[in-house]
């Protein structure tokens, strides 16, 4: 089982922000649905897909370690950002608040 971290060019990508050793870049705006948030589990880099095909699933390195649970508790309590509805079943949070609470961390 083999992850790969995204290089990130010398110089870095325009409008786009660098974060610590085990992160990527983050554009300046825009969303981040939950995954991208808290990582993806590298121990599991498969997912099904219909018609039994399996396909590589995107790993993520977490920005903010924490589980499931505990990200939404922080959510419920204020302690972090709260969540964008772009869809009956699709919630996003604002990069710009992510930032602001790694900054806020740092």
């Amino acid at each position: 089982m083999k992850t790969t971290q995204a290089t990130i060019p010398p110089g870095g990508y325009p409008q786009q922000r660098t974060l610590p050793p085990t992160s990527y870049a983050l554009p300046l705006t825009g969303y981040l649905r939950l995954n991208q948030i808290i990582g993806t589990l590298a121990a599991s880099p498969r997912k099904k897909l219909r018609a039994n095909r399996e396909t590589e699933a995107t790993f993520y390195p977490p920005l903010i370690p924490v589980s499931k649970t505990t990200w939404w508790e922080g959510v419920k309590s204020g302690r972090y950002p709260a969540a964008v509805k772009l869809s009956e079943r699709c919630t996003a949070w604002r990069v710009s608040s992510i930032m602001a609470l790694i900054d806020k961390a740092a």
